[in-house]
Parts: structure tokens; C-alpha cells; sequence
């Protein structure tokens, strides 16, 4: 079989694809894996987003470029491979809803965020989501599929029903979990700024009453670290779900022209092998975000290619300072800080603390049970 350029182009993108999908995700997942401070709730729905997309890199770009060239001639091996296409995809969406439900139980619930979430029960629901992404995925082995068996040049588009494709899998599926999605994070949004305001309202109220200016500047400095870093958690999985959006959207259009307005709507082959790039190659994206916007990751990932943050300076940025405030003590100008014994939930999750006054104007903050935040993961 010769192969024309746009073939050999498409082929080359997405071995390009599969290569940086794969490297790049396994570098995140090694970082979390070998260092204890990462393995909290959030990062296990983080390692479960990278296997995800490892597999992508593995599996859904060589398959596709395999189904592109017509293999395999059987029939139910060309289902069983385009399946597996729509199968990482459907884990990826379930993943992120998983982390969104997260997110709301550390605002919604603060005070039972830990007895909810354990990393155990994290894993548990990672392993549903890969169950419940296989089973959704693999809908066309079941049955639902255009039943040709005779063909004789594999192709998606001859296996695979756009009726699945449209109704099922982006109607359905997809746009359902991003629609719920969005609604938790609205509201999420609409909680931290709430927080924000009554944490602001109380600070300025002690702020009155205590004279030394040192203190004033400690506490504020603290307080706006803890609101920051609500925000940066959030606003993290809020771009990861919208380069999802960006990057999977054109080949769902293409396939809803190609259902409501098959001749009708006209567009190019080369188009639509761009749109399937596009979709394939958000899981190379992925793990730059996760590199950017989680400093504790991006340090892992210096550590473990030998980057000394306690000797090269250029590991670290200058305009950091890190605040351990899984229990703090403010008073008098000196910040106090200690671990919580739990090291599980220290980095990378939601805290919520009650701050009260004592007769001696010592602001103190009382930490209960919810998870806390360790500043550096999302300020460097």
C-alpha cells in the first residue's frame, strides 16, 4: 500500500502524539509516585488523569493510525479498535467529574472532608471510573454498531454508528459530565469568594484593635496565602477541562454535520484528520499543566532529574514563602508553624479554618478536621 502525504503526515502527527502523550504523563505520574508528600486525594485523581492519557499515547494514537491504513480487515477487530478510541476518552471526562465532585466536598464539607476522602477510597473511585469508562467505551462490542460485516478497509466511520457517536457519547456522556462540571465549579467559585470576603471583613475587625505592625503584615500576608490558594486549585482543574472542551470540540462538530447534514454540510478530508490530531493530542497538553500550575509537582519533577533545590537557587522562584499552616499560631508579629501528623492531606487540597480572638489579642487558627493546603504547592 503506498501511502500519499497527507497519510504520512497524519501517521508522523500522531506518533508525535503518542510519543510526548506518553513521556510526558509518565514523567507526572513518577514524580507522584516517588514523593510522599504528593500522595494526597487530589494527586491520586492527577496519577488516574495521566494513566489515562499515557494510554492514549500507547494505544489510542497507534490504533488510530492503524485503522487509518484499513487494518485490521476483520470486523469486529476494527469495532474492538475504534472502541478503544472512545473508551480513553470517556475515562479522561469521568475523571475530571471526579475530581470536580472532589473540589465540592472540600468546600461543601469541609469539617468531613478527611473521613469522606481517604486516598484509599480515592483509589476505589478511580478504579469505578476506568470501569465505568470501559464499559461506556466498549458499547459498540455490545452491540450498537453499523453490523457491516463484510467490509473489507477498516475505517472508524463504517463500524462505528454516528447515532452512538452523537446521541450516546457526546450528547450524552460528554456534554452531560461537562454541564455538571461546570455547575460545581460556578459554584465553587461563588463559595471561595464568599470565604474571601467574611476572611477579609474579620481580619480588618481584628486589625483595629492590635497596634503592632508586624503582626498586621504576617497575618495578612498568611491569610491572603490560604485564599490564593483556593483559587489556584480550582482554577487549575477549570483549565484542564477547558483545553478538554477546546480540543476535542471539533471532532464532535464533525461528527453531529455528519448525522443531522450528511450532504448538506461540506468539509475536507484533511480537516477532519486535523480535528482527530486535535483530540488525541490533549493528552500531551495535559501534563504542561500540571508542571505549571502545581509547584509541588514541578519540583518533584526538578528533584527527580537531579535539580538540587536546596543548592541551585534557579529550582526555586525568589518571590517565594513558604508557609506550613496545617496548624498556625499568629501572634505578635511571629508566625508559628507546625506539621499535622497526617501527611496525606498536607499538600494540594482545600483548608477551611475558624479564626478566633483571645482576650489577649492573639489571632490564633484553630484547624479542624478538613484537609489542609501547603502554600508552595500552588504559589511558586
Amino acid at each position: 500500500m503506498t501511502l500519499d502525504t497527507v497519510s504520512i503526515l497524519y501517521i508522523s502527527a500522531e506518533a508525535v502524539v503518542g510519543l510526548t502523550s506518553t513521556v510526558g504523563n509518565a514523567i507526572v505520574l513518577a514524580a507522584i509516585l516517588r514523593t510522599r508528600r504528593l500522595h494526597t486525594v487530589t494527586n491520586v485523581f492527577i496519577g488516574g488523569l495521566a494513566v489515562a492519557d499515557i494510554a492514549v499515547g500507547l494505544a489510542v494514537a497507534p490504533l488510530a493510525a492503524l485503522s487509518f491504513t484499513g487494518r485490521p480487515h476483520n470486523f469486529y477487530g476494527c469495532v474492538l479498535v475504534n472502541s478503544l478510541i472512545v473508551l480513553f476518552t470517556n475515562v479522561s471526562v469521568f475523571m475530571l467529574l471526579a475530581v470536580a465532585v472532589e473540589r465540592f466536598i472540600a468546600i461543601k464539607k469541609p469539617f468531613k472532608y478527611q473521613r469522606l476522602l481517604t486516598i484509599r477510597r480515592a483509589i476505589m473511585i478511580n478504579v469505578a471510573v476506568w470501569l465505568l469508562g470501559t464499559a461506556s467505551g466498549l458499547v459498540p462490542l455490545y452491540g450498537w454498531n453499523t453490523g457491516n460485516y463484510n467490509i473489507k478497509k477498516c475505517q472508524f466511520i463504517k463500524v462505528i454508528p454516528l447515532n452512538y457517536l452523537v446521541y450516546f457519547q457526546f450528547f450524552g456522556l460528554v456534554l452531560g459530565s461537562l454541564s455538571l462540571m461546570l455547575g460545581i465549579y460556578i459554584y465553587i467559585f461563588i463559595i471561595i469568594r464568599r470565604h474571601s470576603r467574611q476572611t477579609h471583613a474579620l481580619y480588618k475587625s481584628i486589625r483595629r484593635s492590635v497596634e503592632d505592625e508586624n503582626w498586621r503584615q504576617a497575618s495578612e500576608t498568611t491569610i491572603n496565602h490560604i485564599l490564593n490558594n483556593d483559587v489556584r486549585v480550582a482554577k487549575m482543574f477549570v483549565l484542564l477541562i477547558t483545553l478538554f472542551c477546546l480540543f476535542w470540540l471539533p471532532i464532535n462538530i464533525f461528527n453531529c454535520l455528519l448525522y443531522f447534514c450528511p450532504k448538506e454540510c461540506k468539509f475536507t478530508n484533511e480537516a477532519l484528520l486535523v480535528a482527530i490530531v486535535m483530540s488525541h493530542a490533549n493528552s500531551s497538553i495535559n501534563p504542561l499543566i500540571y508542571a505549571t500550575s502545581n509547584s509541588s509537582i514541578k519540583k518533584a519533577i526538578k528533584v527527580m532529574f537531579g535539580c538540587s533545590l536546596s543548592v541551585n537557587e534557579s529550582c526555586t522562584d525568589s518571590n517565594h514563602t513558604p508557609i506550613h499552616r496545617s496548624s498556625m499560631k499568629i501572634s505578635l508579629g511571629v508566625v508559628h508553624t507546625h506539621r499535622l501528623s497526617h501527611d496525606s492531606h498536607q499538600d494540594s487540597q482545600i483548608s477551611h479554618q475558624v479564626l478566633t480572638v483571645d482576650p489577649r489579642l492573639t489571632l490564633k487558627a484553630k484547624v479542624s478536621d478538613a484537609p489542609s493546603t501547603n502554600p508552595r504547592d500552588f504559589t511558586r
